[in-house]
């Protein structure tokens, strides 16, 4: 929950989502404890688009 608090004073913080097609690098994403959070920031709201585990294959979204 830090992590994510922490988006609200520096939602730019994190890398543009690599598994995002068409990124427009308004869709950010971290890891931590092994969860791979991606959200998308639009300069007015930060949405948490997905959650889930590493060991999960990444899909394309």
């Amino acid at each position: 929950m830090e992590k994510i608090d922490s988006l609200l004073t520096h939602p730019e913080q994190c890398a543009p989502d690599k598994y995002k097609l068409n990124n427009d690098g308004s869709f950010r994403a971290f890891e931590l404890h092994r969860l791979r959070v991606s959200y998308r920031y639009t300069g007015r709201e930060i949405r948490i688009v997905r959650v889930r585990h590493t060991r999960m294959n990444p899909k394309n979204h």
